[in-house]
């Protein structure tokens, strides 16, 4: 257990040094794609775009982080339930989702599998990575989002003021 909550500290330290290049992404997406676009007609964003452009700006400069893996393979992308729950605006909402979710039934067969979790040493930044790397800017510069439930993906809204707008 030592190791898992180290390994996953260290990977959360490697990506934090990129947050700074993230959030720089973020505002010069933003501005271009809602304010300097000829098609006025953009209205929304999608988080997938934005960490699907952030994973191969950083492939194409060979930028690498520590990255947490299970039996020898990274980690996949968030649950649905986690990409829902991190959509939520407030805390009622995330409980209701979460009530649901224990309600339901659950599957025991993974917890028979043996899991070594090791820590990979300078490996390409993973497009689950990206994704949280995208996830956090957002959160941190309270830039509007929806859910949206039927494509199940986070959107990004168009919006007056993109932050560092002058």
């Amino acid at each position: 257990m030592q190791q898992v909550v180290i390994s996953g500290a260290l990977e959360e330290v490697s990506l934090e040094k990129l947050m700074g290049y993230v959030d720089d992404f973020i505002n010069l997406e933003l501005k271009q794609k809602f304010y300097k676009t000829e098609k006025k007609n953009v209205k929304n964003i999608k988080v997938d775009d934005l960490a699907s452009d952030l994973q191969n700006r950083l492939n194409i400069t060979n930028t690498k982080c520590e990255q947490l893996q299970l039996n020898q393979e990274s980690l996949g992308h968030a649950s649905d339930m986690a990409r829902k729950v991190s959509a939520t605006n407030n805390i009622t909402k995330a409980r209701k989702l979460l009530s649901f979710q224990l309600s339901m039934p659950v599957d025991y067969s993974m917890r028979s599998r043996q899991a070594e979790f090791t820590n990979a040493q300078s490996v390409l930044v993973s497009a689950a990575q990206s994704e949280r790397l995208i996830r956090k800017s957002l959160a941190r510069n309270k830039i509007p989002v929806t859910h949206d439930e039927k494509q199940g993906m986070i959107i990004v809204q168009d919006m007056v003021n993109v932050p560092g707008e002058v």
